[in-house]
């Protein structure tokens, strides 16, 4: 699967971008309020 950067160039869909994204927006939410990993990896998927 092929995305659109937000600067419009496509690439290649890399899960494990996706993951880190993701993993560091929520490492900086209210702990309470954090997705476990599973929750993190569906996302991705």
């Amino acid at each position: 699967m092929r995305v659109i950067k937000r600067n419009g160039a496509e690439v290649e869909f890399d899960i494990v971008k996706i993951i880190a994204a993701v993993t560091k927006a929520n490492d900086v939410v209210d702990e309470e309020a954090r997705m476990t990993p599973v929750q993190i990896q569906r996302i991705a998927e």
